[in-house]
């Protein structure tokens, strides 16, 4: 893909929350509003903070937050594309059951006066990533601006997760998600979860890494392909997952491509430094893709629901 922003005619804008690694950004030329994160009272953005750093003061006890990016900050990342040349925007976020981050953005997407289609993926981390992905391939291949909505709403509705995390006990303390365990645990315990929605199921359990990884490679393996599958670990305590998800992961006929993501402190916030695992969706519809036209720039409105 084409870098540049200023050579596409569509711009695409998410939110930090996304996860997406700087080198990922640069590829899909995706312009990253940061969430606030907010450390025992004091704020921060995340793209300021080191994730490293994060999960430390986390771990001494820091009462973490996190607030969505103002309406402000959304017409400062919209005009800047405008002034370099798009002709309208799709701006993809962490979904609104989770954060007020989407109202901000079609709160700003009525004061610019380039169109802005704001999608609410209904996700979070890296599964909006996803999400964006698929717009910037959409993009890529000279897709209308409908078509990009369409591709990217496409991903958020087939992305799939599942990860290992020690501290439910925060998930269920930030009041936004439900867990739910129907397994009725057993003698390991490690617990492998997915959440879907506003609801985290408890899928299964492991006895070490190897077998989490394994039970998540499964889950993966199950999946009707081809996939892009991300892999994402917080403190580094859960590195080790990077290189045995991979493993477990290698040979799958279904699997694409895989990248790794660092989950970041808008994902730690609420899941705790020991969160590793993965997320995945198709790879993008090629039937979807009609050439940009600049009639098809002006009929959207910049609010649609």
């Amino acid at each position: 893909m084409d870098p540049s922003l200023s050579t596409r005619r569509i711009g695409l804008v998410t939110d930090s929350n996304a996860q997406l690694p700087a080198g990922l950004v640069v590829r899909l030329a995706a312009s990253v509003v940061p969430i606030a994160i907010v450390i025992d009272d004091e704020v921060h953005l995340e793209s300021d903070l080191d994730t490293d750093d994060f999960y430390q003061r986390l771990a001494e006890g820091a009462r973490v937050t996190t607030s969505q990016p103002s309406p402000g900050e959304f017409i400062e990342a919209y005009s800047r594309l405008e002034s370099e040349g798009v002709e309208a925007i799709v701006s993809i976020h962490v979904g609104a059951n989770l954060s007020g981050t989407v109202n901000s953005a079609f709160l700003a997407a009525r004061e610019v006066s380039v169109p802005v289609e704001v999608v609410d993926t209904g996700q979070t981390s890296f599964s909006v990533g996803l999400a964006v992905w698929a717009a910037a391939d959409a993009i890529d291949r000279g897709c209308d601006l409908s078509d990009v909505r369409t591709a990217a709403e496409a991903a958020a509705k087939d992305v799939a997760n599942v990860f290992v995390v020690e501290a439910l006990t925060l998930a269920r303390r930030s009041g936004r998600v439900t867990v739910n365990d129907r397994t009725g645990g057993g003698d390991e315990d490690i617990p492998v979860v997915a959440l879907r929605g506003t609801d985290l199921d408890v899928v299964g359990y492991a006895g070490d890494v190897a077998g989490a990884c394994r039970v998540m490679a499964d889950v993966v393996a199950d999946e009707p392909g081809p996939l892009r599958v991300g892999i994402g670990v917080g403190g580094r305590s859960a590195f080790g997952f990077y290189d045995e998800l991979e493993a477990q992961l290698e040979g799958l006929r279904n699997v694409s491509e895989v990248i790794r993501y660092r989950c970041g402190p808008s994902v730690g916030a609420f899941s705790g430094p020991e969160i590793a695992g993965m997320a995945w969706a198709p790879l993008s519809v090629t039937g979807i893709g009609q050439p940009y036209s600049e009639a098809s720039s002006s009929s959207p409105s910049k609010n649609p629901r």
